[in-house]
């Protein structure tokens, strides 16, 4: 595992799926059915605890107070201003930590008829899966915080060049997670519990499981719902679903 550490058999069988999907295309595409077995298809890991393991499981969305209290202490206790603008995109789009993270200057379009971030894979960066490769709508204070760290990172190729390393995304976790637990003890609030936050928004707005997968990076449903319109107006569509969220917070 990443560090040395072991990991756990839902995330190895999360890895191997992929690997085996992967696997299973390219003998298809190479024609190569009946010559080629696919070895990562049905292979074991061992059992998966039937107690909640998913990182979504073991989270509970941050209460209104605490919230506040999170961008108050950000604003006053940390002098970088990357760490405050890092816990406000996460908090008005739903990524996860590296995702945010690891954006580059390029992949944040402000001046768009839709602002939004561009969530994909690059050199410096892997995103978790191909259903996570996205363009996720910058509203409200996500926008405003999105362009401050455009200023600040001006001349350089990663959004937050402080944290532009292998280990960033772990810093910056580490970071918000020794405020947040400043303001919150309970350990079912932690900085992945943002991720919730904005689900619960989504869910409260009617928004369609269409939009809320593929603003939050979930796997999408049917056929129908993968191959939905065109890129601008997926874009056009989670972009007004966002908006209905996020009026709910105000």
């Amino acid at each position: 595992g990443k560090g040395g550490k072991l990991l756990s058999p839902a995330s190895v069988r999360r890895e191997l799926d992929m690997v085996s999907a992967m696997t299973k295309l390219a003998i298809t595409e190479f024609d190569l059915q009946g010559q080629v077995v696919n070895p990562f298809e049905g292979l074991s890991v061992g059992a998966v605890s039937k107690a909640p393991q998913t990182e979504w499981e073991r989270r509970d969305p941050l209460p209104v107070a605490v919230l506040s209290a999170m961008r108050r202490r950000l604003g006053e206790k940390v002098k970088a201003p990357e760490l405050g603008l890092i816990w406000r995109m996460l908090e008005g789009t739903g990524c996860r930590g590296a995702e945010v993270v690891g954006l580059r200057v390029e992949d944040v379009q402000v001046d768009h008829a839709y602002p939004h971030i561009w969530v994909r894979w690059h050199e410096d960066r892997r995103v978790k899966t191909s259903v996570s490769i996205r363009q996720v709508p910058l509203v409200g204070d996500a926008l405003v915080a999105a362009r401050e760290a455009l200023r600040l990172a001006d001349g350089h190729h990663m959004l937050f060049p402080r944290y532009a390393r292998e280990a960033g995304p772990d810093a910056v976790s580490q970071a918000l997670m020794k405020h947040l637990r400043a303001i919150t003890k309970d350990p079912r609030h932690v900085v992945y519990s943002l991720r919730h936050n904005m689900k619960d928004l989504l869910v409260a707005a009617g928004v369609p499981q269409r939009d809320e997968n593929r603003i939050l990076g979930h796997a999408l449903g049917g056929l129908g719902d993968r191959v939905y319109g065109g890129e601008e107006a997926r874009l056009k569509s989670a972009y007004e679903a966002m908006e209905r969220a996020l009026e709910r917070r105000s």
